[in-house]
């Protein structure tokens, strides 16, 4: 049984490639999990003095209701996405829930967007709700409470994922499939539904998300692309010490080549892997679903 259907699956992520964002996002969280969680157990079953995991490790991660703390530790508002305190079995399964419904839509997103704008919806879903959280709390709530995990941000990718492929199906075999949008409902109601009247900063907290997600859905189709600039500083990141395309360099190897001996790089070929995939999307759904960035790119392959 087909999980997506095939005509949806515009491009091909390899899990082992270092650029998929799912693997990156997904290895945070399970990277600050783990994390936390050991440091848990080594301050319960050692004696570290007065430091003590509560108030020294995880208030300064998560979201901890206060407004006015985030001026001393604004990182939390990045941070709190990627941690997962697991206090009793009701918060391991709100973590496994968030990030099985993370690879739903971020897999179609990814499939249907492009790898590249998956991490910047979720990044600016999860700072900017997680921001409305805490001033709704402020506003309207009388206790603080903690916020941690990455509901919030998913909600983003969530409706993302639904201006991206409004008519997308899932598991087609079954009656001819189930509407995204189901899927998209069904995630909103799990999360807040009975967070209404409880905790009303949290249900506020992922409509402004899912705005975010709609804004970025709806400038991505008109060419303009909001998370252009967090790519090019991912790129700058990972390659600031790799010799750049095209740099002559000397071959010191063992494979009885001189050491005065120049070699070139070989070029990277991922302009025309990015061609390809664009005219597979041409075959697919016509040369009107190009964004303006990908007909720029076919035009100059074209010139």
């Amino acid at each position: 049984m087909a999980f997506l259907d095939e005509k949806y699956k515009t491009r091909k992520y390899l899990l082992g490639n270092t650029d998929n964002s799912l693997i990156l996002i997904l290895s945070l969280c399970l990277l600050g999990f783990c994390a936390v969680n050991l440091i848990k157990a080594a301050h319960h079953l050692g004696s570290y003095g007065e430091f003590n995991y509560y108030t020294d490790v995880l208030p300064k991660l998560i979201l901890d209701g206060n407004l006015y703390a985030i001026a001393q530790k604004p990182w939390t508002l990045f941070t709190y996405m990627f941690v997962n305190d697991s206090n009793g079995f009701s918060a391991g399964i709100m973590m496994a829930s968030n990030m099985l419904w993370f690879w739903l839509f971020g897999y179609i997103y990814q499939n249907v967007a492009g790898n590249e704008h998956v991490f910047p919806v979720f990044v600016y879903g999860g700072i900017l709700g997680g921001l409305m959280y805490l001033v709704s709390g402020a506003l309207f709530s009388h206790t603080a409470i903690i916020e941690m995990g990455g509901g919030i941000p998913v909600a983003a990718l969530a409706v993302a994922t639904l201006v991206a492929s409004p008519k997308c199906k899932l598991l087609s075999e079954l009656n001819g499939g189930i509407p995204l949008w189901f899927f998209v409902v069904a995630y909103f109601a799990v999360s807040i539904g009975v967070k209404v009247g409880v905790n009303n900063a949290l249900v506020a907290a992922y409509i402004v998300s899912g705005m975010i997600g709609l804004l970025y859905g709806m400038f991505l189709k008109t060419g303009t692309d909001l998370g252009s600039w967090m790519g090019r500083f991912y790129t700058k990141a990972i390659t600031v010490f790799e010799p750049k395309d095209g740099v002559e360099a000397k071959n010191y190897t063992e494979q009885n080549v001189p050491a005065g001996v120049i070699q070139k790089l070989p070029l990277n070929n991922s302009k025309e892997l990015f061609i390809d995939e664009i005219i597979e999307k041409i075959q697919l759904y016509g040369k009107e679903s190009l964004t303006a960035e990908e007909q720029q790119h076919l035009q100059k392959s074209l010139s």
